[in-house]
């Protein structure tokens, strides 16, 4: 408990900006839960990065969470300040906007690239000082190249 209290202080009083790579799995750990919870509630730049094993779950999946996360998961996020409301406002914030796109499959250079670009968008925050929940002004002061790799 106290290294997940960590690295939610980390996320809330350390961090500009927030990778969250969009796989299979990363909305049923609880781990990952606390951190997108923490950047959506205090403002820190998210940016969702869409892998090919990532299928955008229905909206009616955010209203059952209470299967995805454990009794002792839930307890243990809820003691973190974290429960299941907060957790599905901040997934439906992360998961109904905008992504990057990432194939973790493709050529290293196209990799390189949008790792590159999401490198970019993140200083941006970081050197304007930005906390923002909306991404899309932040991307739109990057390059076109970012604007290309985000999903209408």
């Amino acid at each position: 408990l106290e290294d997940l209290e960590k690295i939610f202080d980390l996320v809330k009083l350390e961090t500009h900006a927030l990778v969250v790579l969009l796989t299979s799995r990363v909305l049923t750990r609880m781990w990952c839960a606390g951190e997108i919870t923490t950047a959506v509630f205090h403002k820190i730049f998210v940016a969702p990065v869409n892998t090919e094993t990532f299928v955008e779950p229905p909206r009616s999946w955010f209203d059952s969470l209470e299967d995805v996360f454990s009794e002792p998961e839930r307890v243990t996020l809820e003691e973190c300040g974290i429960n299941l409301p907060l957790i599905r406002q901040a997934y439906l914030q992360v998961c109904m906007g905008d992504y990057w796109e990432f194939d973790r499959l493709g050529p290293v250079e196209e990799q390189e690239g949008v790792a590159a670009e999401l490198a970019n968008a993140c200083k941006e925050v970081q050197v304007k000082g930005v906390k923002k929940l909306d991404r899309l002004p932040i991307l739109r002061e990057v390059s076109t190249r970012a604007r290309a790799l985000c999903r209408a």
